[in-house]
C-alpha cells in the first residue's frame, strides 16, 4: 500500500490536472470518485487540499475518518470485486485483505513524501507536474474557500 500510494501523485496527475482547471473555472460542485473511495480519490482530495493550504494533521485526520464512516468489509469487498463472484476476501488472505482495506494516514505520508521528493512540496508538485499556475490556484481557492470571520468579540485594553 506505501508503494502503492507513493505512486498515486504521479499517476492522478492527468486527472488533477483537468479538475483543478476545471474547479478554477467554475465547474463546481465537483465529484471526485474511484472504485472504493479512499486511495485514488483519498490522495486527489488530499492533494487538492495540501494546494488549498490545509494544514497536513487536518488532511491525515480527514483520510482517517474514512474507517469510521465510510469502510465497511461487506461494502469494500463489493466494490474490489474482481469478478461477477470473486471477493477481495477470496482474492487475497486476510492480512493483505485488512491492509487494503485500511485508510491509514501513513499511506497518505507516502504519497506527500513522493510529492516532497519529487517536486520540493505541494507547490512545486501542483506548478511542475499539473501545470497550474499562481492564478489559476488562486481563482480556485476563491471559488472553494471561505474567509475566516472577523472576530466579533470585544478587545482587551
Amino acid at each position: 500500500m506505501i508503494d502503492a500510494y507513493t505512486a498515486l501523485p504521479r499517476a492522478l496527475a492527468p486527472a488533477l490536472e483537468l479538475i483543478f482547471h476545471e474547479i478554477a473555472e467554475g465547474a463546481l460542485p465537483c465529484i471526485v470518485h474511484c472504485a472504493i473511495g479512499k486511495d485514488r480519490t483519498g490522495v486527489a482530495i488530499a492533494l487538492i487540499l495540501a494546494a488549498l493550504g490545509a494544514k497536513r494533521e487536518a488532511i491525515r485526520a480527514d483520510y482517517e475518518l474514512t474507517n469510521r464512516f465510510f469502510i465497511s468489509p461487506v461494502n469494500m469487498a463489493r466494490a474490489m470485486a474482481t469478478g461477477p463472484t470473486i471477493s477481495v476476501q477470496e482474492r487475497f488472505p486476510p492480512e493483505a485483505t485488512s491492509l487494503m482495506l485500511a485508510a491509514d494516514p501513513a499511506y497518505l505520508d507516502a504519497a506527500f513524501a513522493a510529492v516532497a521528493e519529487e517536486h520540493g512540496g505541494i507547490r512545486g508538485y501542483v506548478r511542475d507536474m499539473l501545470r497550474v499556475t499562481d492564478a489559476t490556484l488562486t481563482r480556485m481557492k476563491e471559488r472553494l474557500l471561505e474567509p475566516l470571520p472577523l472576530s466579533t468579540e470585544p478587545k482587551e485594553p
